[in-house]
C-alpha cells in the first residue's frame, strides 16, 4: 500500500499487488497549492523489466464543469492545480518515461474541454495523451450522474499498451439500494 505521506481523512494512493517492483517518488506536493488540498501520490511499477510511471490525483472538488477560471473559490483552486498538474506531465514526457495519471479529477473531462486541453497539448510530445473515459458516459444508479469525474490519462508511448474493449464500470445492483448514502458516488 502507497499513501500519500500527509495527513487527512481522504488519502491517495495505490494498492499495489505482491510481487510487482515498486519504486516509491516523492510525492507531488505541488498539487497542495493552499495548503488544504491533496498531494499527489507519485509511483514506478516494474513488470519484467518495463516500467510506468503512475500519479494518482484527487484535484480540487467543487468546479465539475464550470469555466476556469471562475468565479467560484473551488475553481480558482483547481485553475491553480492545473499548472503544476502540467508540470508533472511535461516532466515525465520530457524524459522518456511511459506514464499515466489517474484518480479524482473532479472535473468532466473530455477531448476540447479547457482543462484536459492543457494536460493534452503534446509539448512535448509523449505529453500527447488518451483519456480513457473520453466519449463515456456513466450508468451507475441509471444513469442518474452520467459525466465521470475519476479519470486516466495515458501517455503516447504508454498508450499502445491499452487493451481494446478493457474499460469496464462496476455497476451497483439493486441489494445495493438500501446503502446508496455510505457508498461511493465515483460510480466505479
Amino acid at each position: 500500500l502507497q499513501l500519500a505521506q500527509e495527513t487527512g481523512t481522504q488519502l491517495g494512493g495505490f494498492a499495489i499487488r505482491q510481487g510487482l517492483e515498486v519504486e516509491r517518488h516523492p510525492d507531488v506536493v505541488a498539487l497542495n497549492t493552499t495548503g488544504a488540498l491533496r498531494s499527489g501520490v507519485d509511483v514506478s511499477v516494474s513488470v519484467n523489466g518495463t516500467r510506468l510511471r503512475l500519479l494518482g490525483v484527487h484535484l480540487k472538488s467543487g468546479c465539475f464543469g464550470a469555466p476556469l477560471p471562475g468565479a467560484k473559490s473551488s475553481c480558482q483552486k483547481l485553475k491553480a492545480q492545473l499548472p503544476r498538474l502540467e508540470e508533472w506531465i511535461d516532466a515525465r514526457a520530457a524524459a522518456g518515461e511511459r506514464f499515466l495519471v489517474l484518480g479524482d479529477f473532479n472535473r468532466h473531462l473530455r477531448t476540447g474541454e479547457a482543462f484536459y486541453s492543457e494536460l493534452d497539448d503534446g509539448i512535448p510530445p509523449n505529453a500527447d495523451l488518451t483519456l480513457l473515459t473520453d466519449g463515456r458516459k456513466s450508468s451507475c444508479w441509471g444513469g442518474e450522474y452520467p459525466d465521470f469525474i475519476d479519470h486516466i490519462a495515458v501517455s503516447r508511448d504508454a498508450a499502445p499498451w491499452l487493451q481494446e474493449c478493457s474499460f469496464a464500470q462496476q455497476l451497483y445492483d439493486d441489494a445495493d439500494a438500501p446503502h446508496r448514502r455510505r457508498l461511493s458516488d465515483h460510480r466505479p
